[in-house]
């Protein structure tokens, strides 16, 4: 007796590592000499950035810099002020082995930060944020393909699944001279600047990924000849070709762009007046390409004549589903705190950590947003408040689709304010949240098989028929598993076409 037994190599891609580290941030600054002394601190930020992530041999290195930025009132003109300073910082986790074709994704989370004023020219900085990253790489695993003889009876399975082709990044650097718009006063010193990027297309061709976004600058500044403060928003289209084998027009792309480093300087223009800002900006673009074909797996194995052995091994995979892209806008009333607020002057939103879970066939998908405002108090001294929004967004599922996965970037595309009634004021943030869904799957297929010669399978009666009542639903293969027979014996015998039982009934069940 004799069972020949074919085997292949089956590429899958999964999560082979996720973790996180605790990076301090501890800093005693002396204010440089052209900074006025410190009457009032406003706030504190901390502003991580991943330059690096990189994957040698087991060890995954991800390195970048913090930028921790200080809002201040001045103890001469109550101006707002504003003191940077970097920091960088480095990450190293340990792998299990040394991952094939990978694509690292990374985040950073603030837990918390203190900034105490120690002298009116000496600050402490004390806090902490968090750097989360996720690998996922290729794991080939060897499974049965076709086994004959012995009355072997083989249970398929097709399974559609993504796969990552590879992943890359592109950091590149744009240098830009923007104007202030001429109805705008000159510029004094420049008080906050934020840089956000939003992907408005992307073309996948041979071996190549074109990506074409929008950089969007915002700035506010203290004007030069008053204590009042401007805002600025400049656009800045740009369009970067990224290398990447194996990508072809029928790939798919998961696409996520960070700001690496953003120096804004205020610059005099040719006559001598402070009327431009140079920006210096470092970014990345990092692009994960998936591939969508389909796996036939054998989940089960049974012989007619004698009892087998079936080594398994547990195959875990997804499949694109689609790709999520919401622009929403949110809006509240929110109080304002106890005591007079007269202006405000600037209101800006960073984002937290993104959860998305499926629950009752939907994908449910919630982002706390942190909201900042610089305001001025009934005395016309600059204050600082904060508040926190919920963003909520729900997509459909389709039909029978009751496991989700989807890890969806949040991203900030502007926000805006009104006073609504006294003491209170309405704010409206507009964002984009996009990110591919997946849905999940885990199979066990059978990655080799025995025959137990001296086991020989002994049937429960010798008839050539046997009388079954199935229920309706019931797989085919079950029975046949049950009665050591075949499929197709049971369908040629009953006239049936399907891989269940149509209704229930009386069923004849054939010996082979």
């Amino acid at each position: 007796m004799e069972l020949k037994v074919s085997h292949d190599t089956v590429s899958i891609n999964e999560v082979i590592f996720e973790g996180s580290a605790e990076q301090p941030v501890d800093l005693d600054i002396n204010l440089p000499d052209y900074c006025p002394d410190i009457s009032r601190i406003l706030k504190c930020r901390l502003m991580p950035a991943v330059s690096v992530r990189q994957i040698t041999g087991d060890r995954l290195q991800v390195e970048g810099k913090t930028q921790v930025s200080i809002l201040y009132v001045d103890d001469t003109n109550r101006r707002v002020q504003c003191m940077e300073q970097s920091l960088p910082f480095s990450q190293s986790f340990a792998l299990q082995g040394a991952p094939e074709d990978a694509a690292v994704f990374s985040n950073t989370v603030i837990d918390y930060v203190n900034c105490r004023a120690s002298s009116p020219r000496r600050l402490g900085v004390h806090g902490s944020f968090t750097v989360g990253v996720k690998v996922r790489g290729r794991t080939d695993c060897q499974v049965v393909t076709q086994a004959e003889g012995a009355g072997i009876q083989l249970l398929r399975h097709a399974a559609p699944v993504s796969s990552v082709i590879g992943m890359a990044e592109r950091q590149f650097s744009m240098n830009e001279m923007l104007e202030l718009g001429q109805s705008k006063p000159t510029a004094a010193i420049l008080v906050r600047s934020s840089t956000t990027i939003l992907i408005s297309d992307y073309k996948a061709i041979a071996n190549k990924v074109i990506v074409k976004g929008d950089i969007q600058i915002a700035t506010l500044y203290q004007c030069e000849d008053s204590d009042d403060m401007e805002k600025m928003e400049h656009s800045l289209p740009f369009s970067q070709i990224i290398d990447l084998d194996g990508v072809t027009d029928e790939s798919f792309c998961d696409i996520r762009c960070d700001t690496v480093s953003s120096d804004i300087q205020i610059r005099t223009d040719g006559a001598g007046e402070n009327r431009l800002l140079s920006a210096d900006l470092r970014l990345c673009i990092q692009v994960t390409a998936y591939q969508s074909s389909e796996i036939s797996l054998i989940s089960d194995a049974f012989s007619t004549e004698v009892e087998i052995e079936a080594d398994c091994n547990e195959i875990r995979a997804e499949q694109m589903l689609k790709r999520m892209r919401y622009d929403g806008v949110y809006k509240n009333t929110f109080e304002l705190p106890s005591g007079d607020i007269t202006a405000i002057c600037d209101l800006w939103c960073d984002a937290g950590m993104v959860s998305c879970v499926a629950a009752e066939g939907k994908l449910l998908v919630k982002a706390p947003v942190n909201v900042s405002v610089l305001a001025l108090d009934g005395d016309g001294c600059p204050t600082y408040f904060e508040r926190v929004a919920e963003i909520e967004y729900e997509e459909e599922l389709p039909e029978g689709v009751t496991l989700a996965l989807c890890e969806p970037t949040l991203c900030i595309t502007g926000c805006s304010f009104s006073f609504a009634q006294s003491q209170s004021m309405e704010i409206k943030i507009e964002y984009r949240l996009e990110g591919c869904v997946f849905v999940p799957f885990q199979e066990n297929a059978i990655c080799d098989l025995r025959l137990c010669e001296d086991q020989p399978i002994v049937r429960v009666s010798g008839a050539a028929l046997v009388i079954y009542y199935a229920d309706r639903g019931e797989r085919l293969w079950d029975i046949a598993r049950k009665y050591c027979t075949s499929v197709n014996a049971i369908k040629e015998e009953n006239e049936l076409s399907e891989d269940v039982v149509p209704a229930r009934g009386m069923m004849m069940i054939p010996s082979i």
